[in-house]
């Protein structure tokens, strides 16, 4: 097929530097067989490759971000590692341990999980017991290999009821994005605490860390697998523990494959629809002018004056004077 395309009128006409209307009608019929695969593959979704995906495990990055926030139904206790908003919420006789294992189980030196503690105390003793507690902490998740990527994830344990002095949850870490991601871009997320502005106990409500969550393009966050287990109590304690085990497994990256990606598994289907409609574009081409659809002139220096005259030439003698013009 390939030597017979480039043997056509048209580029024969082009190197001899004359165009015939037999070279033009040819040259119409060869972008067609080049632009109606385009045409026919572009209508179908499979065709070009707009978004694939890979596995990847994140590597985690402690931060010292966090912050405890404690309440009996009258009195709201805050503590946190964050320095601009405890200047801003300065609370007296409150206490907070805070502690950050971090396990590689299958030695690949990527962090397999986490395990958070904490406990918060206060003094004095509050006369009822604890109806809410919150920890909040933002480690940060960052993609190394394929995409340059960092985002922050909320790691939130959090207790509602009537009485209660320890909270337990184990979950996963998920990764999310609103649409696929460019290859080899480096992409920094907005912090959540951007020590460069004000700080406020806002970014530990559960509504602005969903909106967050939904509206960011990345987004990474703790999603229990099981039921927190909740130490209750029916007198007031002074202290709360949390304990949460945050599992870190490969994620899966949408992305936008580049250009030599896409082409890598599009020429195959596109090779296939060009050899099928240059078999039927070929066939009415030469039936056009084989039954002498049109009127045609031949004018060729290389061609006996004999055939010159002829006007209403086939497609095929057409070629064959071409080829051998001495022999007419």
């Amino acid at each position: 097929m390939a030597p017979e395309l480039f043997n056509r009128p048209v580029f024969r006409r082009f190197y001899a530097g004359r165009f015939s209307i037999i070279g033009w009608i040819d040259l119409i019929f060869l972008a067609l067989e080049l632009v109606c695969p385009f045409i026919i593959l572009f209508s179908m979704p499979n065709f070009w490759i707009r978004e694939k995906h890979f596995n990847e495990q994140p590597v985690v990055m402690p931060t010292n971000q966090w912050a405890v926030i404690l309440s009996d139904g009258t009195n709201e206790y805050l503590d946190t590692s964050i320095t601009s908003l405890s200047l801003l919420n300065p609370t007296i006789g409150v206490s907070t341990f805070f502690s950050e294992s971090i396990y590689d189980a299958d030695l690949d030196n990527r962090i397999d999980f986490l395990d958070i503690n904490a406990r918060i105390c206060v003094s004095p003793l509050p006369p009822t017991p604890w109806t809410s507690a919150t920890l909040v902490y933002f480690p940060k998740v960052r993609f190394i290999n394929n995409l340059k990527l960092s985002t922050d994830a909320p790691i939130i344990l959090t207790y509602q009821g009537d009485g209660a002095t320890a909270i337990t949850a184990e979950g996963q870490l998920s990764f999310t994005s609103l649409k696929p991601l460019p290859m080899y871009t480096p992409f920094n997320n907005t912090p959540f605490v951007n020590t460069s502005a004000a700080v406020t106990t806002n970014i530990f409500s559960p509504e602005y860390i969903q909106k967050r969550l939904t509206t960011d393009s990345v987004a990474a966050s703790f999603t229990p697998s099981t039921t927190p287990i909740i130490t209750h109590t029916a007198t007031p304690t002074s202290c709360f523990s949390f304990h949460g085990i945050v599992n870190i497994s490969p994620q899966r990256i949408r992305y936008v494959p580049g250009f030599w990606e896409t082409i890598k598994h599009a020429w195959v289907e596109f090779f296939a629809v060009f050899c099928l409609c240059y078999l039927v574009l070929n066939r009415i081409e030469r039936y056009i002018f084989d039954h002498q659809l049109l009127s045609t002139l031949v004018k060729d220096d290389e061609i006996p004056s004999v055939m010159a005259q002829n006007q209403a030439t086939s497609f095929t003698s057409y070629l064959h004077a071409v080829e051998h013009p001495h022999h007419m």
